[in-house]
């Protein structure tokens, strides 16, 4: 148990042209069953008239909401650094004018933090709610536990979560060592939250009592940045790649932790970054290879060593890619075999019925597959091409030289060479019964 426990708290609400939604949320506040609070509210020079009237109305109404005005757009994470440094009280409980609190939610705070020896924040479970207000399925980490003794556990459970939230409360004098915009990253909020955990430790409430509101559709960062030029350019190539780096680089720099750790930091993290499959699928894309490049092109060499392992992986995958499309245009493909262009990679049931089909019939068979499936085909007639690059492969003169073509799946960007030099639509060739011969 804490020796002085609190017996208030600050909430800071930073706003931006959201006027029904920032009613929703203050309405939230004050239905509290715990009633003793301040309410630092910030409009960042919203460009809707009713936003500031809305913020009038309710300071007016409640001595407890202490609104203030910005004379110009000073940026989302500038705005809540505002509202911290206006706020009086030893815990602040940091709230988005899109989301909304229990009844319950002040009380069970107090109460956790209350029985915490040495908290210096808190984490809530949450609800998920769309753009819509829409209820989403609760698929999204929110449970996870920040409440380990060593800083690095936590940091790399926050860091490989599939959806940030707000880390719900935080001690104020920890949060003035921390920097709100570390290092100019759009996802300054996740760097914050990894600062807050170098210095101990946030147990975690069990009951879902913040609904936050996650954005589903996607932001062109570039866009934003034209009006908030707060971001540095690896996040403007790759906002999760830029996530890796700062954090490693909030790692290296900090004097919280020593070498060992640090050394253990690094490996423990690129281990759970290729075992976690929402990462790798964030990463695997044209944007993290941009911003590998840019890196090379400002010769930042420390950067590099950070996600040297990625870079590793990244050439290994090109290397396999190259042996086995080298393969399949050197390879002299035998008389009678058939290819199977295989888009269905759920669980290739229809691959291994076409397959088998054609192994019966005797004849050989070759597989252009983003999956190999090798376990389920282990014979020597079946070769398979490990690949996505169908378009390619299919446009070489190459598949002449079989005797058919089979689809597993109908798609619409895939184009195939037929008789006479003719480009014929995936959709021309299925009204075939699915087989094109050449």
């Amino acid at each position: 148990m804490r020796k002085n426990k609190i017996n208030n708290v600050s909430i800071i609400l930073p706003t931006y042209n959201r006027p029904e939604l920032l009613k929703e949320a203050i309405d939230s506040i004050l239905s509290q069953t715990f009633t003793h609070f301040e309410v630092i509210l910030s409009n960042n020079c919203s460009t809707n008239p009713e936003v500031d009237v809305i913020c009038k109305k309710y300071a007016n109404k409640d001595s407890r909401i202490k609104y203030f005005k910005q004379n110009y757009n000073i940026g989302c994470l500038n705005n809540s650094a505002f509202c911290i440094s206006k706020s009086t009280n030893e815990y602040v409980i940091g709230m988005s004018d899109d989301d909304i609190l229990d009844p319950n939610f002040l009380n069970e705070v107090i109460k956790k933090i209350n029985e915490t020896p040495n908290a210096i924040g808190c984490f809530c479970k949450l609800k998920y709610i769309d753009e819509n207000r829409n209820i989403i399925a609760t698929d999204l980490d929110s449970n996870i536990d920040l409440s380990s003794i060593n800083p690095i556990n936590n940091i790399i459970k926050w860091t490989m979560l599939k959806h940030w939230g707000p880390i719900n409360v935080f001690k104020k004098d920890i949060a003035h060592k921390c920097n709100i915009n570390y290092k100019n990253t759009f996802a300054g909020d996740v760097l914050f939250g990894s600062q807050l955990l170098l210095y101990g430790t946030m147990p975690k409430i069990e009951e879902p009592l913040y609904t936050y509101q996650v954005r589903t559709k996607s932001q062109d960062i570039k866009l934003i940045s034209e009006d908030n030029k707060d971001f540095n350019e690896y996040s403007l190539e790759s906002v999760d790649l830029d996530i890796i780096l700062k954090t490693f680089e909030l790692i290296f720099e900090t004097d919280k932790l020593s070498s060992i750790n640090k050394l253990y930091f690094y490996i423990k993290m690129w281990f759970t970054i290729f075992t976690t499959k929402h990462w790798m699928e964030k990463l695997n894309n044209i944007a993290t290879i941009k911003c590998i490049d840019l890196l090379f092109k400002n010769k930042a060499i420390v950067d590099i060593i950070y996600v040297l392992p990625y870079i590793c992986y990244i050439k290994y995958k090109q290397l396999i890619f190259i042996i086995e499309n080298l393969n399949f245009f050197v390879r002299k493909i035998k008389p009678n075999t058939v290819l199977i262009v295989n888009y269905d990679d759920s669980d290739g049931k229809t691959l291994l019925e076409y397959a088998n089909y054609f192994l019966q019939k005797d004849q050989n068979v070759d597989i252009l597959s983003s999956k190999s499936y090798k376990k389920n085909l282990s014979n020597r007639n079946i070769h398979i091409i490990k690949t996505k690059k169908y378009k390619r492969c299919l446009q070489f003169n190459k598949i002449r030289q079989y005797s058919s073509i089979i689809f597993t799946e109908q798609t619409d960007y895939v184009y195939l060479l037929g008789k006479n030099n003719k480009a014929l639509s995936i959709n021309q060739i299925l009204k075939t019964k699915n087989e094109v011969h050449i």
